[in-house]
């Protein structure tokens, strides 16, 4: 059970550290070279908690939710400071990943997969976007967001990011483990 809360609170650590990181650097840079008024949203298109989100159901499986929920929960009240809003958005995104592995995979037991498997994590997080972004951008627009005439591009922005995000996180925690395990050779 304890080390059930430490992955819980280290997922949410990890998650909240890469949220802010993300906030303040690829979001701020995209942001500075939009001129559309189409492509404008809140989609990045890089987003690296996405990555978070999909390995860390990889690594520690579904008991892992409640440190995603708390950190979509409080990094989206930083957004938005609406809580019925929030929780919904919260456990829609927290959830996206545990479906996607549960449709590829087909069964929650991680323990026969290789969680090195480059195809694995990118369709999980393919499919794991495509939840998200379909939940999330259509839970705003029912709720009366007006981005009616930039809802389709917003969608692809959060399924395009979603993945690279996973990538570009996987790639990193394969090159850590790589430069890790030979440190210690």
């Amino acid at each position: 059970m304890r080390q059930i809360f430490y992955q819980n609170i280290f997922v949410f650590i990890l998650y909240v550290v890469f949220f802010w990181l993300q906030k303040l650097t690829f979001f701020e840079i995209q942001n500075a070279f939009q001129t559309s008024p189409i492509v404008l949203g809140a989609a990045s298109l890089v987003f690296l908690p996405h990555g978070v989100r999909v390995l860390s159901y990889v690594f520690f499986g579904p008991k892992i939710f409640y440190g995603l929920f708390l950190a979509h929960f409080v990094t989206g009240l930083s957004v938005n400071p609406n809580y019925l809003d929030i929780s919904k958005l919260s456990a829609f995104s927290a959830i996206c990943a545990l479906i996607a592995i549960r449709i590829y995979a087909g069964s929650f037991n991680l323990k026969n997969l290789n969680i090195f498997n480059v195809k694995f994590i990118f369709y999980t997080s393919l499919i794991a976007a495509i939840i998200n972004s379909l939940s999330v951008n259509t839970y705003k627009l029912s709720q009366g967001f007006v981005f009616k005439e930039i809802y389709t591009s917003q969608i692809f922005q959060y399924i395009i990011g979603d993945v690279i995000g996973t990538i570009v996180l996987f790639y990193l925690f394969i090159f850590c483990k790589k430069v890790i395990t030979q440190s210690f050779q």
